[in-house]
């Protein structure tokens, strides 16, 4: 039985003249870890709204699980929250789109679990927004993502705004949330080494094209494209510096 969750084919989108996506194909099974990474303008954020149903692709053909939900994790913490929203309020606003008759009771035991999940207690629930630091924003974004048991998990640049120390825990709770709900991940990132442990699949882009495509330990030992030992050189530079 074909386990595909998302399937893209010969996906194309153009800005203009130019080719964001030019042809694209991917595959993401059921509870797979994919990161695609590339050099900025080789297509990565179309991709990622491409799978949402953000962006609309001019050729080829996009198919999603029937019945599967989406899961969105945006690159700036801060800025995907309302500073004036509580806590509970942001976190329970999918189940209030996505399940409008279930009972207020129930959604707020759903908002708890996902709290406690990304460790959020009790007096967290209360504050707005404007309160927290970017760590604990990005715990109350990913908390706001996976309340609602999404098959797949979309995260564009989710450790981009924070500091090392922080990232490295978020990629860590992501990691332990990932295994708890086996959801699949589409990450876009341009932290290579990073995030090389917490999926199966590395994915490099440019110039809208899948130029490598291999596991994440393949890659950073022997990358085969230009583009990619590019990337891999200064991934080591990073951690040198």
């Amino acid at each position: 039985m074909d386990s595909s969750l998302l399937l893209l084919h010969a996906v194309t989108v153009r800005y203009g003249r130019t080719a964001a996506l030019d042809g694209l194909d991917l595959k993401l099974s059921a509870g797979e870890r994919v990161a695609v990474v590339g050099p900025s303008g080789s297509g990565k954020t179309t991709l990622l709204a491409v799978a949402a149903g953000l962006r609309r692709q001019m050729a080829g053909r996009v198919e999603r699980l029937s019945g599967s939900r989406v899961g969105i994790l945006l690159q700036d913490p801060v800025a995907s929250l309302d500073p004036r929203w509580t806590v509970e309020r942001i976190v329970e606003e999918p189940l209030v789109d996505l399940r409008p008759r279930s009972a207020p009771p129930h959604r707020r035991a759903a908002v708890v679990e996902a709290l406690e999940s990304v460790g959020l207690g009790g007096l967290d629930r209360a504050r707005v927004a404007s309160e927290l630091s970017v760590g604990q924003c990005q715990r109350v974004a990913l908390a706001r993502a996976l309340v609602a048991r999404p098959g797949l998990l979309l995260a564009d640049e989710p450790t981009s705004a924070l500091d090392p120390s922080v990232a490295a825990s978020v990629l860590r709770l992501l990691d332990r949330q990932l295994t708890a709900t086996n959801a699949a991940l589409l990450a876009v990132s341009h932290d290579l080494l990073s995030f090389a442990p917490l999926v199966q699949r590395v994915i490099v882009l440019d110039r809208g094209r899948v130029v490598e495509d291999g596991s994440p330990d393949r890659l950073l030992r022997a990358p085969k494209h230009p583009v990619t030992v590019r990337l891999v050189e200064t991934a080591h530079r990073m951690v040198v510096g």
